[in-house]
C-alpha cells in the first residue's frame, strides 16, 4: 500500500477493494476466463503498477528540483498554491 502514497488511509484501500469486489460480482461476463486472458490481465495490472511507480518517482524529482529555486518558494507562499501548482507555474 505504501507504493500508492502515504496520503491514503487503510480504510480507503479497504473501501476501494470492496468496490472492486462489488464491480466483479456485477460483471456480465461470468464465464470462465481463459489462461491467455489471465496472463494479459496480470500483465496490464503489472504495467499499471510500474507506471504509477514511475510517475511517483518523477513527481519526487520535480519537487526536489523545484525546491532548489527561490521563485518556487515565492510562488508557493501565495495562499492556495501547493507543491504541484507551484512547480507547474515555475517550470
Amino acid at each position: 500500500m505504501r507504493q500508492f502514497g502515504a496520503r491514503r488511509s487503510h480504510a480507503w484501500f479497504l473501501d476501494k477493494a470492496q468496490q472492486l469486489k462489488e464491480a466483479a460480482r456485477r460483471n456480465p461476463f461470468q464465464s470462465q476466463i481463459s489462461y491467455g486472458q489471465l496472463v494479459s490481465l496480470r500483465m496490464y495490472i503489472q504495467m499499471l503498477f510500474q507506471y504509477q511507480e514511475h510517475l511517483s518517482k518523477l513527481l519526487r524529482e520535480i519537487n526536489a528540483l523545484s525546491k532548489s529555486f527561490e521563485e518556487y518558494r515565492l510562488v508557493q507562499s501565495v495562499p492556495g498554491i501547493g507543491d504541484k501548482i507551484a512547480a507547474t507555474i515555475h517550470l
